[in-house]
């Protein structure tokens, strides 16, 4: 029977794991799945935050497609999911959840035989501010909220793999151990400073402001992943105690990365920055699928994600036309010469209403962002003087920053901006934006679906809590 693990770490980094060359061994239970499996040097985000990049992960959609763009939007039923599809051809499909942004609320349970929401558990109220050693949620009022930990995952993932031991089974398991708050258990902080005693303690769901021990934010972070790769490491024994593990596919991921201390920013969301849309990817495959690679150099996208699990389920996608993944599959089972790749990575956020609309393409050379905003050039005709020109300075900034364009080789930090400098690349850039918007918007009409945007959900106090504990809302 077919076995396949999906495992997302929010917020994880590649270069913050030691089998991506971290000089902190972060990760050796990971390292040893990628010495077993394959790495892939080069994967991206198709969003910024949580839910718009769950979506590009179970649709194979980009965000313009799935409309999971802002807060309030939710999961539209008019696309097929993995799940739907795993299900159809006798796939026990089961997701695990910890994050608040991927509630069932949301439409993230559609197309799961068994889903669980851990930070509605009762049980877990009562034990995880002890676990974490910290009085969570002091600094966001948000004392109700429970943050599961990934041995809480491995709880339930080792009941399910018992469960359903002969079943075809696929396992979508989501952490959020490495999303701030970033208080891991005592005996895991190994990277942080045990005598400090300044304002960043880990129980923040945002830096403080003006954060200084920048050193020792990222030392919480390291230890969080330290933390989440023991988890793993326990459950790949529970698959081996099982005599599943050989049969069994591993991924495993993340929807975005994290800033620390680029351009200044400590968080996700905003930019399209690649120290946020570069994630690690770690593929252990089953005895049924041979590799024939040990790294993998070619870009791949989490819209990919989709497709390549089909691939391995045996399923025949190409009829579906909203899809715009391609399986990676051939990339390290030894078929090539099927691969067909992307033009460029492409990523889109917009995450508030209020916020600016970010779109990037990227090559291996170059990144280009278009910047939309959300108002116009119009200032009230009562405002007061002062104010008028510090609006007009200020629509005059945005405008003069509404496209950036980094030359990626020679400024991998994407601190200068060449727009000026380089005119005839921003110009085939542009087009190549234009080109995918257009694909887009095609693939929307195809589906014959109306992305319902902006919908209020009737979310329970209890995920309001646990969504503003995380930062999403105030």
């Amino acid at each position: 029977m077919k076995k396949i693990i999906l495992y997302v770490l929010d917020c994880l980094r590649p270069d913050h794991l030691s089998c991506y060359g971290y000089e902190r061994k972060t990760s050796p239970e990971i390292d040893k799945l990628a010495s077993e499996g394959v790495v892939f040097e080069n994967a991206f985000s198709n969003s910024t935050w949580t839910r718009s990049s769950a979506a590009s992960i179970l649709t194979s959609t980009y965000p313009s497609v799935h409309g999971v763009m802002t807060n309030n939007d939710f999961l539209t039923k008019e696309l097929v999911t993995l799940p739907e599809l795993l299900q159809k051809c006798g796939f026990v499909t089961v997701v695990i959840n910890a994050m608040g942004n991927l509630a069932s609320v949301y439409g993230f349970d559609r197309g799961f035989t068994e889903y669980f929401d851990l930070f509605r558990s009762s049980n877990l109220k009562k034990i995880r501010d002890a676990a974490r050693g910290k009085n969570f949620g002091e600094h966001e009022s948000a004392k109700d909220a429970v943050n599961p930990l990934s041995e809480d995952i491995n709880e339930i993932a080792s009941s399910m793999l018992k469960k359903y031991k002969n079943d075809n089974l696929f396992i979508f398991c989501w952490s959020i151990d490495t999303h701030t708050p970033l208080s891991s258990p005592e005996n895991f902080a190994i990277f942080s400073d045990p005598n400090y005693s300044g304002k960043v303690d880990g129980t923040h769901s945002h830096p403080p402001e003006n954060i200084k021990d920048e050193q020792q934010w990222i030392g919480l972070y390291d230890s969080e992943i330290y933390h989440n790769d023991h988890s793993i490491g326990q459950l790949v024994a529970e698959l081996k105690k099982l005599d599943l593990y050989d049969d069994t596919t591993i991924m495993v991921t993340s929807d975005h990365g994290q800033g620390l201390g680029e351009h200044g920013k400590f968080l996700h969301g905003g930019p399209p920055y690649d120290y946020v849309i570069r994630v690690p990817m770690i593929v252990k495959l089953s005895r049924q699928f041979s590799k024939h690679a040990d790294k993998v150099s070619n870009f791949i996208q989490l819209i990919d994600i989709f497709p390549t699990i089909t691939d391995l389920a045996g399923l025949d996608i190409q009829k579906i036309p909203t899809i715009q993944g391609k399986s990676f599959l051939p990339l390290i089972a030894g078929r090539r010469d099927e691969y067909v790749g992307h033009d460029a990575i492409y990523a889109e956020t917009h995450q508030f209403q209020d916020s600016p609309h970010y779109r990037s393409a990227r090559t291996k050379e170059w990144k280009f962002i278009q910047c939309d905003y959300p108002f116009n050039n119009k200032i009230p005709l009562k405002a007061p003087r002062a104010l008028a020109r510090f609006l007009l300075k200020r629509l005059k900034w945005l405008r003069n920053s509404s496209k950036m364009l980094y030359n990626l080789k020679d400024d991998p930090l994407e601190l200068i901006n060449l727009k000026k400098i380089h005119p005839e690349i921003l110009k085939k850039m542009e087009c190549q934006l234009i080109f995918w918007r257009k694909d887009c918007e095609k693939r929307v009409q195809k589906s014959n679906n109306q992305i319902t945007q902006n919908v209020e959900v009737n979310e329970d106090e209890e995920l309001k809590s646990r969504l503003k504990a995380l930062g999403y809302i105030d």
